[in-house]
């Protein structure tokens, strides 16, 4: 009697296996199906609404990116005039006077924030 339960389980294991293997074969058939089946319209049109979305965005970037280059140049360009200048008595005195109000606002400031 052990013996024919055993090869009952036997055969239904092969079963089992051959149950197996068909069923990843049919999920096989599907995913291929589902890779090659065309996108619906709507989705379509949504993917190639993003992608204009996206070509004008990575143009508007690369125009930023070269804003940024021309004004960095322009500025050291004017950075280096404003330092080859000649620069009156008066400015260099109001700067330091400047300076000076600055650093004892500052010190202020700090003094304030202890004392809280």
């Amino acid at each position: 009697k052990i013996d024919e339960i055993e090869k009952d389980l036997k055969a239904l294991l092969l079963e089992l296996k051959a149950s197996v293997v068909e069923k990843s074969n049919e999920i096989a058939e599907l995913k291929a199906k589902l890779q090659n089946a065309p996108c619906p319209d709507w989705i379509q049109r949504s993917i190639d609404e993003i992608q204009e979305d996206l070509e004008v965005i990575l143009n508007e970037r690369d125009e930023l990116k070269a804003s940024v280059v021309s004004k960095s140049h322009e500025i050291a360009e004017l950075k280096d005039k404003l330092l080859n200048a000649p620069c009156p008595d008066w400015i260099h005195s109001r700067l330091d006077d400047i300076s000076e109000d600055l650093k004892e606002m500052k010190m202020e400031q700090r003094r304030h924030s202890f004392s809280k």
